[in-house]
């Protein structure tokens, strides 16, 4: 078990260097706009292209609400804004002063698969 939990955190290491810098200036182009769903959405749509290594990307507000759609490669999913995220898994520890964080690894909601997120931090 100890190797495992050593190998998770390698690897969590090596994403957070591998996506970092990258949702840090993404985090900054999105500040601006954090008013305006159409303008997130643009640059959310935008970044997808960019962030070959993200398979989704959405903006929440501090409350945990997400406040653009979710973007990915194949689709924009337009229902998902408004959706109170603050409890999912991922969301545990997302606050705090690290300049970017990834959450622990848990299973999805909707797929049941195994996943992580990782969050620029203001």
């Amino acid at each position: 078990m100890k190797n495992l939990k050593q190998s998770i955190k390698q690897q969590q290491e090596l994403l957070t260097k591998t996506l970092g810098m990258s949702l840090q200036n993404l985090a900054g182009k999105l500040s601006p706009v954090i008013n305006s769903q159409l303008l997130l959405n643009e640059h959310l749509s935008s970044a997808c292209k960019e962030l070959s290594f993200c398979k989704n990307l959405y903006a929440l507000d501090s409350q945990g609400v997400q406040i653009s759609s979710t973007m990915n490669r194949e689709k924009i999913e337009h229902d998902a804004y408004g959706r109170n995220r603050s409890n999912r898994p991922y969301m545990k520890n997302m606050f705090g002063e690290k300049e970017f964080k990834l959450s622990d690894s848990y299973i999805s909601k909707n797929k049941k698969r195994p996943l992580i997120n990782s969050y620029p931090s203001d």
